[in-house]
């Protein structure tokens, strides 16, 4: 006869998500079973158990887990994290983080997809990321029970911040983690990493699910070498999300809500067959809020306008006021090999494929062109 004790413990565990732990009750806790009902309860339930637990820790884009302590009975348990901009199933229970959290989460993130866009396709810059649209969860794991909201609502701190933010960047890059680390790390609005509090009891609850400590990801700040420790939330991406550079390149063009890029072209003038430059932008509605990133984004650039030996014509620049922002930008201003222009839509001559643009700054007297002078042009491929 199993004893209500070892039943409880089962019952404790797997409703708290702790399948290995129950799991391990029944592999080693029960006697030898002689009762068939016994016999079948524990074959079905370790059964069950190895079902539920390879469901919980599947890797999801989105979700990301962290460690928590039941305060009733000071048991560790791992909890997930997902950041949804639609909620499509009832097993996510709404996850209620305070302003002040959403707005570091918000600030973390952020900043760290600026940095790896700037950093691996920096013609494009994405000024909406469209994470005010995503709320966030805990997912039921599947085989828990009714206790298991009652565990969520009391998890209490900040430690959780480092796993919504993992959360929150796997969603809008579109990519999951590589395997399942377990995130416990106060973050703050500069990206840096703090320790927490019952770090021995959330580790311990790793080791006996997972069965390696290194997958919990915590602050340097922890003296700890069985762990995996970091100073900063770029520094964790960089860890769990293996092939990133590639990732962000294939899917720049998928990501984000609203963003500015640029292609470079040779195109041919008219008048004289010699070619040049077109820099062609693309963007959205730029919001006001916005101007002084975009601005950064145009000068860390510079370098496409001004180093053309046959000139340069912009194009798909608005509002108009960018356009004297950048050509007053010193690397553009002091670097103008032959001319900058201008494009001019209004007086294309469409029926033979002719573009215009106006000139609006040149090297010195004397070249080619001078200011305000109008040219036309076409693609190579319609002369």
């Amino acid at each position: 006869m199993i004893s209500q004790d070892l039943l409880f413990q089962i019952k404790n565990n797997q409703d708290a998500g702790n399948f290995k732990s129950a799991h391990t009750i029944c592999e080693r806790k029960l006697p030898e079973l002689t009762d068939i009902s016994d016999i079948s309860f524990k074959e079905r339930k370790i059964k069950n158990l190895d079902i539920f637990y390879k469901d919980k820790y599947s890797n999801k884009i989105g979700e990301s887990f962290s460690p928590a302590v039941i305060n009733s009975n000071l048991m560790g348990m791992i909890f997930n994290i997902s950041a949804l901009d639609v909620l499509s199933q009832d097993s996510y229970i709404p996850f209620d983080i305070s302003k002040a959290n959403k707005k570091t989460i918000y600030t973390v993130v952020k900043n760290a997809l600026n940095h790896y866009v700037e950093k691996y396709a920096p013609h494009i810059f994405i000024y909406d990321w469209g994470m005010e649209n995503y709320n966030f969860y805990i997912r039921k794991p599947l085989g828990t029970g009714e206790d298991y909201n009652n565990y969520i609502k009391n998890i209490s701190g900040n430690s959780f911040l480092l796993s919504a933010c993992v959360s929150l960047f796997s969603a809008l890059i579109k990519k999951s983690i590589d395997k399942p680390h377990i995130f416990s790390a106060v973050v703050d609005n500069s990206s840096s990493l703090f320790a927490i509090d019952s770090f021995d009891i959330k580790k311990q609850i790793i080791i006996d699910e997972l069965k390696d400590a290194k997958l919990m990801v915590v602050s340097s700040k922890h003296d700890d070498k069985k762990v995996t420790k970091f100073n900063d939330f770029i520094e964790v991406c960089n860890h769990i999300l293996p092939n990133l550079e590639s990732h962000i390149k294939d899917q720049i063009l998928g990501l984000g809500k609203q963003k500015i890029s640029y292609s470079v072209t040779e195109v041919e003038l008219v008048d004289n067959n010699l070619k040049t430059t077109l820099v062609e932008y693309n963007h959205d509605a730029i919001p006001l809020r916005e101007i002084k990133e975009v601005n950064k984004y145009f000068f860390r650039n510079t370098d496409i306008f001004g180093k053309q030996i046959n000139g340069v014509i912009i194009s798909g620049i608005k509002p108009n006021y960018y356009l004297p922002t950048i050509c007053l930008h010193g690397n553009v201003k002091n670097g103008i090999v032959n001319f900058i222009a201008s494009r001019n839509t209004n007086d294309d001559i469409k029926e033979e494929n002719k573009k215009c643009a106006v000139v609006i700054g040149v090297k010195s007297s004397g070249g080619t062109y001078e200011v305000g002078d109008i040219i036309y042009y076409r693609s190579i491929k319609e002369k």
